[in-house]
């Protein structure tokens, strides 16, 4: 038979006290034991991102929660490594936003602002000897993010970081591109088809009129800052076009084509939106000449081609047409060649992220 317990004995107030005491001692040992642990892990992830291993860096970083990071970030300099720096820091983050080809762009602009809350605490010994120039690291760091956000369609919070950044480097020709790459982006969202001629035409809402002239005045601030600007010029001659501006489109864009220093897309995209121009009033013939540049501009770029295409059947060559479409019909990756596509849906710029990367401490 089983025989009753006796009284089971209570503890007094004076020992669950002490029994709590030993509780939080142990709960606290145990914390400080896994930061350690945890900053550690932070340390050796930045270490390997130093030493030329940024995909097994950003592995390792990917793998912490964004809580995790925001309490380890702000102790970089505890890292006991020369190289291991705030910059260090901001620069393996953003790569990090950059590897997330999942996003979602959320998260990609979380990660960024775990970089930029570093920005602030960098000093010419984080950046590289000869190179030490804070302002203009943190100038780059903008553009890196604004664009990456441009990337993923979102040009709310590429708006956001183009205004961060223009608060403090009002100069910056390529933060008002950018700024206005976001607000022409945001138009075309508004309307798909602003594209369209019809569209065009008609440009019925105030809303797309307004960010069309907000686009414009960020061009013409970038060019003004510098002349040379490519990008902010054959963006201009665009929304111009957009507006209805032919006359002035026209213009923009043919100095644009003709700038002797402009990389071979921006001279494509320049003749393409001329060409456009010039179907808009009419002028086949004009069209054909822009259409036909661009194609010798970039030679397995297929915008071109399908334009030139619609013209010569407007003109009435049809045969010419028809061939026109066949030497593109087998082309692979149509999409990878043509600068219009980056144009529309947007193109990482990983040039301004190795310069980023390029003013570290070596």
């Amino acid at each position: 038979m089983w025989k009753r317990a006796g009284p089971v004995a209570r503890p007094t107030s004076r020992a669950r006290a002490f029994t709590a005491v030993v509780i939080s001692l142990i709960v606290s040992a145990t914390a400080v034991a896994q930061d350690k642990q945890d900053f550690g892990g932070y340390c050796d992830a930045l270490r390997l991102f130093s030493s030329n291993h940024p995909d097994e860096a950003i592995a390792r970083l990917s793998a912490w929660s964004v809580e995790s990071l925001r309490h380890v970030m702000p102790q970089t300099t505890r890292c006991d490594d020369r190289g291991v720096t705030p910059a260090l820091a901001v620069v393996a983050i953003t790569y990090m936003a950059v590897a997330r080809e999942a996003g979602p762009p959320d998260r990609i602009a979380t990660d960024l602002a775990l970089a930029e809350s570093l920005l602030r605490g960098i000093t010419p010994e984080h950046l590289r000897a000869g190179d030490r120039n804070v302002a203009a690291f943190r100038e780059n760091w903008y553009i890196v993010a604004t664009n990456l956000m441009l990337n993923w369609t979102d040009p709310l919070r590429a708006t956001r970081f183009s205004d961060r950044g223009l608060a403090m480097f009002k100069n910056s020709a390529q933060l008002h591109t950018l700024s206005g790459v976001a607000t022409e982006l945001r138009a075309h969202l508004l309307n798909r088809n602003l594209h369209d001629p019809l569209v065009v035409a008609a440009m019925p809402s105030e809303a797309l009129r307004t960010l069309l002239f907000a686009a414009e005045d960020q061009y013409r601030r970038a060019l003004a800052l510098d002349p040379h600007a490519i990008v902010a010029r054959v963006h201009l001659g665009r929304v111009l076009f957009l507006r209805k501006e032919v006359g002035q489109a026209r213009e923009t864009l043919t100095a644009a084509a003709g700038d002797p220093a402009a990389p071979a897309s921006w001279r494509y995209l320049a003749y393409l939106f001329a060409g456009a121009a010039a179907e808009f009033e009419h002028d086949l013939r004009r069209a054909r000449t822009e259409y036909e540049a661009a194609v010798r501009a970039k030679p397995k770029a297929r915008s071109g081609y399908i334009a030139l295409s619609f013209v010569e059947q407007s003109i009435g060559n049809e045969r010419r047409a028809r061939q026109l479409i066949a030497d593109i019909a087998d082309a692979p990756d149509p999409e990878e060649n043509d600068p219009w596509s980056e144009y529309e849906n947007g193109r990482f710029d990983m040039e301004a992220l190795a310069a980023l990367r390029a003013r570290l401490v070596r």
